[in-house]
């Protein structure tokens, strides 16, 4: 039997944070954790690798699309599928985390299926 994947979320907001883990574990058979700024997250990275990570762009410190970029830089975690998840919709903004290594780009507020399909998309192997 497989064992669950494991989804790391990065978002400064805790609303945010308790429904995207509300609808990702009733969608989907995943363990989803939130942390609240990228400098925790790419911690959290280096201690237990994530199967897929949600980063929201605008986060306090360093900002999301320079988390990507470093991400992408470490050989331990350039292989995990990065998903942006951000209010933030202008274009420069979206090219930017999509340059960095962003896999996908998903504009808040979301749609639940949007994420859930992204989700599939990069974890085909799971038990979703």
């Amino acid at each position: 039997m497989l064992s669950k994947k494991n989804i790391l979320y990065i978002e400064d907001n805790s609303d945010n944070q308790i429904i995207m883990e509300a609808l990702v574990r009733r969608s989907l058979n995943v363990d989803i954790e939130s942390v609240s700024c990228a400098e925790e997250g790419m911690a959290r990275c280096q201690q237990q690798l994530p199967n897929i990570i949600l980063m929201d762009i605008r986060l306090p410190g360093m900002d999301g699309v320079e988390a990507i970029r470093q991400l992408k830089r470490d050989s331990r975690t350039r292989d995990i599928p990065v998903i942006a998840v951000s209010a933030d919709a202008m274009d420069a903004v979206v090219q930017k985390a999509l340059q960095a290594g962003a896999e996908k780009y998903i504009t808040k507020p979301f749609e639940i299926s949007e994420v859930v399909s992204a989700i599939k998309y990069h974890l085909p192997d799971s038990y979703l």
